[in-house]
């Protein structure tokens, strides 16, 4: 069951991307991936340093491709 608060933070992300959240006591309410403290910022900046997702992914074991393919289309989506 979900309880309210926790509703009320993933509906502040649209649905389209239900792995990023943005939670007032996490990480200061930055969208990161659900489940972690990980900042999508920082999975965008470390994929524009390293280049490729392979690294990336080696920074952050617990999150999966599906968690950085989002993570990804969530940041570069925003204006």
């Amino acid at each position: 069951m979900v309880s309210s608060r926790s509703a009320e933070v993933i509906s502040a992300i649209p649905s389209r991307f239900p792995r990023i959240v943005r939670d007032p006591v996490v990480v200061g309410g930055e969208p990161t991936v659900q489940g972690t403290r990980v900042p999508v910022r920082s999975i965008v900046v470390l994929y524009q340093l390293y280049g490729d997702t392979e690294r990336l992914r080696r920074a952050f074991p617990r999150l999966d491709d599906d968690d950085v393919d989002e993570a990804l289309a969530f940041l570069w989506r925003q204006p």
